[in-house]
């Protein structure tokens, strides 16, 4: 798919679901302050392999939008010794330098990440109902004669030496 359909489709897929408002060109997200919070999360994930087993995911994505934050997180880090906050600075700056066509990306991923997420959940919960609806055993009869059944071939059982060995049988075209 060349890349005016690809635009041509995300736009589409945007007014569609409501989240892009073709008079003003602003999106809900940002509407609603919740676009930088999506930014800062995925900008997040990057800093999880260096940051994650000392500093909460949570703490290092507020630290990406809240000054206060980020000066509790970088004191964090700085106790700890080792690690610098060189990466941390850089993803603070990415994520107040996103302006235009890239929020514009990160809002088309979000929302494709979103029906992903809707999508896979449905199929979930049809796959519960359908395991929740197949009985397997309803008696114990048949487990019963399960148990009975594997003891008998297990062990040195009298019935099976009265039983006639089976023939293999092979076949040749």
């Amino acid at each position: 798919m060349n890349s005016l359909a690809t635009r041509t489709m995300s736009r589409r897929l945007r007014q569609n679901l409501g989240v892009f408002d073709s008079n003003r060109g602003s999106t809900y997200l940002r509407t609603n302050r919740s676009l930088e919070q999506v930014v800062a999360s995925y900008e997040a994930v990057p800093l999880l392999s260096e940051y994650a087993p000392r500093i909460n995911p949570q703490q290092l994505k507020n630290a990406l939008v809240s000054r206060a934050e980020c000066s509790r997180v970088v004191k964090m880090i700085e106790e700890h010794g080792k690690l610098t906050p060189d990466s941390l600075y850089a993803a603070v700056e990415r994520t107040s330098s996103c302006r235009g066509t890239e929020r514009a990306k990160v809002a088309v991923r979000f929302l494709r990440d979103f029906i992903c997420f809707h999508r896979d959940l449905r199929r979930l919960e049809a796959l519960n109902a359908g395991t929740d609806s197949v009985n397997l055993i309803g008696n114990d009869k048949p487990e019963n004669l399960a148990l009975l059944t594997e003891r008998c071939m297990t062990s040195s059982c009298p019935m099976n030496n009265a039983l006639p060995k089976r023939k293999s049988f092979t076949t040749s075209f």
